[in-house]
């Protein structure tokens, strides 16, 4: 193909970009792009590029005099399926998972935090595909209808942390997992020690659960850096006593089929349990961050 040709296709693919807000695509790309119904096929990261859903790993605007608006509040959806697409809300970023581990939406977490996809947002979050639900399923008198609703609330807030879900009475969020998940303070303190993260155990007005809330970038950096990851790594090196019991059966609901194969196992082992209440751990070792519930 010759230089012209290259250059009339790559207009005509920004041309099509600026046809919709919300499209995204690869600006280094200088081979042909292919341009289908939904998708661009990048020739440089040799990746397909949903229009409406999809990232290029070489994204950015491909025009330099477009202005972007910065995302005060940024919370990404994870989905995983055709299925599980379906739940997804417009206002937020999708993110596919084509591969889930143990640690479900943590392990996603950590992808986006490494990748630094929290920096220079006010607020950010990483939710399931079905967080609407679990909204529903926390406090039947409350809905998620308005997007708008929960950006204003959290931007309004001057809070560090904003759980999504209604966590207003003052309770041990471990002690709630012993409720469901049998030993499961026991093996949180085992996952502790070998962290060596020492914290006191107490009642917290709003805890998190299910990964349905947002924080800041300090806090995400914090938190992260001295808790969560190091807390995935002890989990992925288990050995002995600790290995048998976050892969027991955690008394939740049994998994996937595809999941089953996957991870040997016919129900739900501790670790995603384990995460999901870390950052509870975490603000109870550091009480200044402000918490509220939406």
């Amino acid at each position: 193909m010759n230089p012209s040709e290259v250059k009339k296709n790559r207009v005509s693919t920004e041309e099509s970009i600026r046809m919709k807000d919300k499209i995204k695509a690869c600006s280094k790309c200088t081979k042909i792009l292919r341009i289908g119904e939904d998708y661009i096929s990048c020739a440089s990261s040799k990746a397909d590029i949903s229009l409406n859903d999809g990232r290029c790993p070489l994204w950015k605007w491909p025009s330099s005099n477009r202005t972007v608006k910065k995302n005060k509040l940024r919370i990404f959806q994870i989905y995983f399926s055709q299925e599980s697409k379906k739940n997804l809300e417009p206002e937020l970023f999708p993110y596919y998972n084509n591969n889930c581990t143990k640690y479900f939406e943590n392990s996603v977490i950590r992808t986006l935090i490494e990748s630094r996809e929290h920096v220079n947002q006010d607020y950010f979050g990483v939710f399931s595909h079905n967080f609407r639900l679990k909204l529903k399923n926390w406090d039947h008198s409350r809905s998620y209808d308005q997007y708008e609703e929960l950006e204003n609330y959290v931007l309004g807030s001057g809070a560090d942390v904003i759980s999504v879900l209604n966590t207003n009475d003052n309770h041990d969020p471990i002690e709630i997992g012993d409720w469901w998940h049998p030993n499961f303070s026991r093996v949180m303190k085992m996952v502790l020690n070998k962290v060596g993260f020492k914290y006191q155990r107490k009642a917290l007005k709003h805890s998190l659960y299910c990964n349905c809330f947002v924080a800041t970038p300090h806090f995400w950096e914090s938190y992260c850096t001295e808790l969560l990851f190091p807390a995935i790594d002890v989990m992925e090196k288990a050995e002995g006593e600790l290995w048998h019991r976050l892969n027991s059966n955690s008394n939740y609901a049994p998994l996937a089929k595809n999941l089953q194969e996957k991870f040997g196992l016919k129900y739900y082992p501790y670790h995603p349990f384990i995460c999901e209440r870390l950052p509870n751990i975490y603000l109870m070792k550091y009480p200044q961050y402000k918490v509220l519930a939406w």
